[in-house]
């Protein structure tokens, strides 16, 4: 009985506890409900009592993959929607708790084929104030104390776009023939009764029981219609960025967005590299070059125009100092150009181009986050059209209230889109889509 009371009295200030993180996040006098429900009646807070529940005890666990040619900041986007989907499948009347489990990051930008854990980038806390979420290998060992000598997963539903719908715009979900496509990470087989696949580096050790296909138009709403008919513990959503938003702006999306706060190591070496290099008032560029340069030519700028467009903006804003962050390869001879600048350009040791020497403490995606930290706080901010990693520095920086003059400079492309304007020799983002904050975020 005193272990029951201790549990309960430590549940309820668990509940307390992340209750107030959801309101300081939001900036509401409380929880909103997700807007696409018909009733408080049939939906739940996003810090509801599932949260207390003895830990992994009848739950559920609901696992998801993403195109592995896709980029570390669309992964983030597609963790947004999977939050979205965890709000539509614990409700008040579900009768299990679901977790979700955080599928290892690869990053091709990073030119390397290793699979790295969530908290060596995020606050896996703050995730956790949101949504019931473990690392990938968290499960793996629950599952085996679980259930022994099992395939790792029970069943993987392969979410496919529907390219054959007729009638515009009919938002569905409906089982059809497996067609994999043949990219690392995306392609299954069957051997042996069990479904085999590369399972984030651990394809030989995990499997699936269970594979079934399905057409997908829409969002969260309908995919979870789904899943909440799956009778089996564990569930792999394949191709999750498959599944559409459907509550883009709203203040669930927000607050998902805004939990994922990087990992104290990483805001803390960003810090000592600006007290140390970044003292003085400086311009933070974002400058896309790599695959950019053969997929996306017109979005990528003349460097003798890119060096004007940056001197301007460094003397309108009485700047002292550059820092470049790029994917800029060592022997890309344009980039070097940089070098004509007339105040100093400061790389984050580990970044490639003109500070090509690795760095010995983080991995390469720890450093492009770094970069990115060192971009979100500059005084003045320049990036680069149609970039998702531009895309998350402007909306960070917008969680710490700077001033929009400062945010939504971009590098001018050799052929202007929709997007982007041009001023005088500066460009500017027509995209402003400005986030729903409570306080402003921490300065480094």
């Amino acid at each position: 009985k005193r272990s029951n009371g201790r549990r309960k009295r430590e549940t309820k200030m668990l509940l307390l506890l992340r209750t107030a993180v959801l309101l300081a996040l939001l900036g509401h006098s409380r929880a909103r409900i997700p807007e696409s429900c018909s009733s408080e009646a049939n939906c739940v807070e996003l810090t509801s009592d599932h949260y207390g529940k003895d830990a992994y005890v009848g739950r559920k666990y609901l696992l998801y993959t993403v195109n592995m040619g896709e980029g570390f900041n669309l992964a983030r986007d597609i963790y947004v929607r999977m939050g979205q989907l965890m709000q539509f499948l614990n409700t008040k009347q579900a009768p299990h708790t679901w977790t979700l489990v955080l599928p290892p990051f690869a990053n091709p930008h990073w030119h390397e084929w290793r699979f790295y854990p969530w908290s060596d980038f995020f606050d896996v806390a703050q995730l956790q104030t949101l949504v019931d979420v473990i690392e990938f290998e968290q499960y793996l060992e629950l599952r085996q104390e679980e259930r022994p000598g099992l395939p790792a997963i029970d069943q993987v539903y392969h979410l496919q776009h529907d390219m054959d719908s007729v009638g515009g715009w009919n938002p569905h979900m409906t089982e059809a023939e497996c067609a994999f496509r043949k990219y690392p990470g995306m392609s299954y087989r069957l051997e042996d009764g069990e479904w085999r696949g590369t399972f984030w580096g651990r394809g030989d050790s995990v499997s699936a029981a269970n594979m079934t296909c399905f057409k997908v138009m829409g969002g969260p709403e309908e995919v979870s219609k789904v899943v909440k008919e799956f009778s089996g513990q564990s569930l792999l959503l394949a191709s999750a960025e498959t599944m559409l938003h459907s509550q883009y702006g709203t203040d669930i999306f927000w607050a998902l967005r805004r939990s994922q706060v990087f990992s104290k190591l990483l805001r803390e070496e960003a810090r000592r590299f600006k007290q140390q290099h970044l003292s003085m008032p400086y311009l933070g560029v974002h400058m896309r070059r790599s695959d950019f340069l053969q997929s996306r030519h017109n979005d990528v700028p003349e460097m003798t125009k890119a060096i004007k467009q940056i001197e301007d903006l460094v003397t309108q804003h009485q700047l002292q100092a550059v820092f470049i962050a790029s994917d800029a390869r060592a022997d890309d001879k344009e980039f070097l150009q940089l070098t004509k600048l007339s105040v100093p350009i400061i790389r984050y040791p580990g970044g490639r181009g003109l500070a090509n020497d690795a760095s010995e403490t983080f991995s390469p995606g720890q450093v492009a986050v770094i970069d990115q930290l060192l971009c979100v706080h500059a005084d003045v901010f320049l990036g680069s059209a149609e970039s998702t990693f531009t895309g998350r520095i402007r909306e960070e920086r917008r969680f710490l209230q700077l001033p929009e003059t400062s945010n939504r400079n971009s590098l001018c492309p050799r052929k202007l889109g929709e997007d982007i304007e041009q001023d005088g020799s500066n460009c500017v983002s027509r995209n402003n889509w400005p986030p729903k904050v409570g306080p402003p975020a921490e300065r480094l």
